[in-house]
């Protein structure tokens, strides 16, 4: 038999895909998972029909809460009270805008992004101490940009102060213990490394 058993209710299909954790009453899904590393935390499955041409894959607390609490309206979020993107009970799910849902992330701390910003982001290309000379600096924004290997519209947005701007005052000098470039006496010198 190929796919999914028959089940005889949607009901079913959920509770036979659960872990009920007895600390936090979370139905945590134990089907198939969907993302990419932290990402790959959201249950998943596949409903419909092929031969109708109703198959599709959806979320699985989002189906959750359509089979026990009704439908979803346009636009909206599923929730989570419990902050547990496995959970799939219905009780610890709620309708809200994605702005709502955004909210609720920050509220709770649970915003991962500002740790990746400026001196601490893995992918950047300047510092601080680099941004402080562009922004000193008299040179156009296009031989800034070829020395630091960044475009010129970068550089012009962070002499406008709408990229790079400054760190939490009492931050500042905290995110990386740098070396000092010999040759420009810049921490961290992309520019001189690759000459």
């Amino acid at each position: 038999m190929r796919g999914n058993p028959k089940y005889n209710c949607p009901e079913e299909r959920i509770l036979a895909n659960i872990k009920i954790n007895s600390n936090t009453g979370c139905w945590e899904w134990t089907g198939a998972l969907k993302g990419k590393d932290r990402l790959k935390q959201y249950g998943h499955l596949t409903i419909g029909s092929r031969s109708k041409g109703t198959r599709k894959t959806v979320s699985a607390h989002r189906y959750s809460y359509k089979i026990y609490k009704g439908n979803i309206p346009d636009n909206m979020d599923v929730c989570h009270k419990c902050d547990n993107p496995k959970c799939v009970n219905p009780e610890h799910l709620f309708i809200g805008t994605r702005q709502d849902n955004v909210n609720d992330r920050e509220s709770k701390g649970r915003n991962k992004t500002p740790h990746l910003t400026g001196d601490n982001h893995p992918s950047r290309k300047l510092t601080y101490e680099i941004v402080k000379v562009i922004r000193s600096s008299k040179e156009s924004s296009t031989e800034i940009s070829k020395r630091y290997g960044v475009c010129s519209s970068l550089i012009r947005a962070i002499r406008r102060g709408e990229y790079w701007k400054p760190p939490l005052p009492g931050t500042e000098g905290e995110t990386r213990n740098l070396p000092e470039c010999a040759k420009c006496k810049i921490r961290d010198c992309q520019k001189c490394i690759i000459d």
